[in-house]
């Protein structure tokens, strides 16, 4: 909690969010059972083909990847959602395949915040 109370402090009122993919097990680890939290920011929830997502404001929304908690299914079943965000291959091997390569996606809330990816 310290580490998300400090980060959250420093990015205050900057354009921030946290782009999670279908059942990605990473956002999960480690798991709220253990103190961990994530920083308050706007979550982009990507569950569908990009640019389709849904923005949550509360930390581990159900609307959100906070649906999708059971870590040891997800790492088993679900790794692969790890390897593809907004169709692009995030995998070491995809990484160096596409140097030079941006994918931009612009996410925007009430502020006019943006993230390009």
């Amino acid at each position: 909690a310290n580490f998300s109370d400090a980060l959250g402090l420093a990015v205050n009122g900057s354009a921030v969010f946290r782009v999670t993919h279908h059942k990605d097990p990473v956002p999960h680890v480690p798991p709220e059972d253990f103190g961990f939290t994530h920083i308050a920011v706007p979550e982009a929830f990507f569950d569908g083909a990009p640019p389709a997502y849904v923005l949550c404001t509360e930390p581990e929304s159900t609307d959100c990847s906070g649906q999708y908690s059971d870590v040891l299914d997800d790492v088993l079943l679900n790794s692969e959602d790890h390897m593809d965000y907004m169709g692009q291959n995030t995998s070491s091997a995809g990484c160096s395949s596409q140097q030079g390569h941006l994918a931009q996606l612009a996410i925007g809330d009430s502020t006019g915040g943006r993230l390009i990816v």
